[in-house]
């Protein structure tokens, strides 16, 4: 038996006033400027979001009084009203509700008669218990001090883990006497991501739209006649094309709701849109579209839905943004804008809030100390914040927390990581009349309102690195990258084109790098630790104490012992910077190499680098101008440079060195991994070093962009030039004489093998073909390859006049060492013999492969093993111009 909470039915006298009532709001609160007509009702829908405890008025944030004025003056015009929200009211405040863990912002929108909202993904800061059991619980002096809101908090996505049962309610009703008006409510599938897990162990988020429709149906099913889904999660951008497009997770769920939900009321992205989406099923209603809002944030402004009733039926919905304040003249200075309310503020809620603000004054008084500059989030050109930057405040934070967690008792913490989401206002002091200016308890306590404990763990180098990459959010995320404060003495550097999880390439700890084996003590708030924000590595840590030390305390402390003498610096270094090598981190001695700087800008930093100087070792490599333009991506690319070095000749091959690059200004310092030879041929190639082998006995150079291109096919006229230099001691080819006449007629003179084919053919090692082709740009296969090591090793061992000895032959009864190479094959002399020598090995399954196309990799294999072999006579030279 399902049971639908509804709130208690109008009083007598307010039903019998709102019976065939006619709305007093005038035709401009009408979309199409017309008035109901008098047989009809209108019910009136009024809205917030995201208003994160912003009870104070400040600038365009109204405050709490004058949004309860709003609504009381539009109740007052039309009683048939719900007051509701879609979520994030409290968590993140500002301080003066921050420092009563947000009482002042309940009992404010208890007074303000807020009636129901969805719950947010702050509602679960501090876990589900703490919701049930604190905020949504009644008040009690003793028991329940912090608590007490009285509006019905939904949520009918929010079930139990093991059971699946509702954890939330998921509807709430009002019933208005004819008329019954149901709210479902749902939160941000990515609930997970954005909250401490262990918060929430035993709460599973399912489907928005599923579990919203099947709401909205049983709603409609029990008599309910408007239903409006109240949901916090938004549209990326305030186009209206974007509620409904399926490439976002918004447009997904608003397009998969069915034809019961009657309105949208959204939030969580903090972005102000008023749409009407079309309706497919409402065709042939008196009303075919859907309204899909959201009020935008911190109590800017109101959403306002009116749905006009003609018995149980609507036919009217109208939706309004009714802004909250606005801007006039400044009267004591013309030329300036101030921001006044447009509705008169509530007595009693500015009351609370006064009260709440001198509460809240006294206590963040206390000064911390002195900085000597702003240490400011990341931001866009725009000024907006921007998560996916570095900052001097992240890494303000990160080196607190290490510093209070770097006793033996609370971890001997070496590295310390801050998320960006958890740093909600910049730290800019009392700076009135500029710096050093002091900064207060109440200053540092909005910069981190969540009271999150400092957890200390241990990590090993994989582990760090692989936290890392999580900072590159996975698709679907709310931000695509949540860039890390960090902690003093922690480097590394990435590759922003890198593919997923593939951007860290390397880290470095006080000048040593980061070794994956190797254990390090990590420092992270709690709600990082539990994996929040997607770093659900941090959550596999080992060895973890919460040292029950909250992160606004470190800070206090770490003031208290770094700036009370002396104003606390800014820190203009970056942490991370971004290295992208167009053609790999590799080159050749004496070869230029080209890379791309990025990430040498704090955006909000109080000093820029204007060059950066690039070093190895002692010599100094070049010095490189930097643009520090800051664009509107969110992302940490700001502060870029385009660098082109000449490496020294005399570096090693096979070796990987470390550029450092410095800023000239901030002295930000990261090394940067190079390896000395080619850009294609790693380490962990198994032919590595047969290649270099190859490129140090003269037979083999590369490419001009450092490239050895190791899976290439070898030509006929390429081998000829290698095996020519391998049997001339790594000498240059000869030149071909234009007057004379050519051993191959598709061999010119200006082909640069001519004068290696040549020679090779009057030696006996290259054959061409019976009408007298040599075919250069022709493949050699695995067996050709074996007949021209077996003619150059003839000349090595007999030193003939008469060249190269004619090629083996197999003797049908013999056993054969690769089973695909038969008797019959015109080459299978040669291979045996190399067989036999150990020049080749074949593959694993006793084959040969004999006509697969020779690789320059397995090329250099062979030939290495030919020269280094103890067949091989040691004669300087076989192969000599004649």
């Amino acid at each position: 038996m399902r049971t639908v909470r509804r709130a208690a039915t109008a009083t007598a006298s307010v039903v019998a006033m709102t019976a065939g009532l006619v709305m007093a709001l005038g035709p401009a609160a009408f979309a199409d400027g017309a008035t109901p007509a008098a047989t009809d009702s209108v019910v009136q829908i009024l809205g917030i979001n995201d208003f994160h405890g912003r009870i104070q008025a400040n600038g365009q944030e109204a405050g709490a009084a004058v949004l309860a004025g709003a609504v009381n003056d539009l109740r007052g015009e039309n009683p048939n009203t719900v007051f509701a929200a879609a979520g994030d009211l409290i968590g993140a405040s500002t301080f003066e509700s921050f420092i009563a863990h947000d009482k002042p912002t309940i009992d404010a929108l208890n007074a303000a008669g807020l009636q129901v909202s969805a719950v947010g993904n702050h509602e679960f800061d501090q876990g589900y218990d703490d919701l049930v059991n604190r905020v949504m619980a009644p008040y009690d002096a003793d028991t329940n001090p912090y608590g007490g809101a009285a509006w019905q908090y939904i949520g009918a996505n929010v079930k139990f883990r093991d059971s699946g049962d509702p954890a939330l309610e998921p509807t709430w009703v009002k019933d208005f006497g004819d008329i019954q008006v149901g709210f479902v409510g749902a939160v941000t599938e990515h609930l997970p991501e954005l909250v401490s897990p262990a918060g929430i162990a035993d709460i599973e988020v399912t489907d928005i739209a599923d579990a919203v429709n099947a709401e909205a149906d049983a709603l409609k099913a029990d008599g309910v006649d408007i239903v409006v889904m109240l949901v916090h999660e938004g549209a990326p951008n305030t186009d209206c094309d974007s509620v409904t497009d399926n490439n976002n997770d918004f447009g997904v769920i608003v397009n998969a709701l069915d034809a019961n939900v009657d309105a949208v009321v959204s939030g969580h992205t903090h972005l102000t849109y008023n749409c009407m989406v079309d309706v497919p099923e409402w065709s042939g209603r008196p009303v075919t579209q859907r309204p899909v809002v959201s009020a935008g944030q911190y109590g800017y402004n109101l959403d306002q839905l009116l749905f006009t009733m003609t018995g149980d039926q609507v036919t009217g919905i109208t939706s309004n943004t009714l802004a909250l304040t606005k801007q006039v003249p400044d009267p004591n200075d013309a030329t300036k804008l101030i921001w006044v309310p447009n509705y008169a503020p509530d007595g009693t809620v500015g009351a609370i809030v006064d009260a709440a603000v001198a509460e809240a004054d006294e206590l963040g008084k206390a000064p911390l100390g002195d900085i000597a500059g702003p240490f400011n989030r990341a931001k866009k050109a725009d000024q907006s914040e921007n998560r996916g930057g570095e900052s001097t405040l992240g890494n303000l934070v990160a080196e607190a927390q290490r510093w209070a967690t770097e006793s033996e008792t609370t971890g001997s913490a070496q590295i310390a990581f801050m998320n960006p989401g958890g740093l909600r206002a910049d730290m800019i002091g009392n700076n009135d009349e500029g710096y050093p200016a002091v900064l207060t308890y109440k200053q540092a306590a909005t910069v981190q309102p969540f009271a999150n404990t400092l957890v200390n763990m241990t990590l090993t180098g994989a582990q760090i690195k692989k936290v890392l990459e999580q900072q590159w959010q996975p698709a679907g995320a709310s931000r695509p990258i949540l860039h890390l404060g960090v902690s003093d003495g922690f480097t590394y550097t990435y590759d922003p084109a890198a593919a997923q999880n593939h951007h860290i390439t390397a880290m470095w700890l006080n000048g040593d790098p980061i070794e994956p084996a190797a254990t390090y003590s990590v420092t992270v708030n709690s709600f990082l630790a539990a994996g929040g924000d997607n770093f659900f590595e941090l959550a596999n840590g080992t060895n973890k104490k919460d040292t029950g030390q909250t992160d606004l305390q470190g800070m206090v402390d770490y003031m208290g012992a770094n700036a009370s003498d002396t104003p606390l610096p800014v820190d203009n270094t970056q942490r991370a910077v971004g290295v992208h090598f167009p053609n790999g981190a590799a080159g050749m001695p004496g070869s230029d190499v080209t890379f791309d700087l990025s990430s040498l800008k704090l955006s909000t930093g109080t000093a820029d680098d204007e060059t950066v100087t690039v070093t190895l070792g002692d010599s100094n490599l070049g010095t490189f101008e930097v643009d520090n333009t800051v664009g509107d991506e969110p992302n940490d690319e700001y502060g870029t440079a385009h660098v082109t070095v000449t490496l020294p000749d005399d570096l090693s091959l096979n070796e990987t060195v470390y550029l450092t690059v410095t800023g000239d200004t901030t002295g930000t310092s990261v090394q940067v991994p190079l390896l000395v030879g080619f850009n294609d041929v790693q380490q962990t190639n198994p032919f590595t070093d047969d290649i270099y082998w190859l490129v140090e006995s003269g037979i083999a150079k590369g490419y001009t962009d450092s490239s050895f291109k190791p899976l290439n096919v070898v030509t006929r006229q390429a081998m000829a030039g290698f095996i020519y230099r391998t049997g001339s001691d790594g000498d240059d080819f000869p030149d071909c004489d234009a007057e004379s006449e050519r051993v191959f007629s598709d061999v010119t003179v200006d082909n640069p093998f001519c004068g290696a084919i040549e020679v090779l053919a009057e030696a006996g090692i290259v054959h061409g073909y019976g009408d007298g082709t040599y075919h250069p740009l022709q493949t050699v296969s695995r067996q050709a390859m074996s007949a021209y090591l077996y003619r150059l090793w003839s000349l090595f061992s007999e030193q003939s006049e008469e060249g190269a000895a004619p090629d083996p032959v197999c003797d049908p009864g013999s056993p054969r060492a690769f089973s695909d190479v038969s008797a019959d094959n015109p080459f299978c002399g040669t291979i045996e013999w190399m067989a036999e020598t150990g020049i080749t090995r074949g593959y694993g399954d006793g084959t040969f492969h004999p006509l697969d196309n020779m690789t320059r990799q397995a090329m250099a294999a062979m030939l290495h093993r030919f020269l280094d072999g103890p067949y091989v006579p040691d004669v300087p030279s076989a192969i000599q111009p004649k």
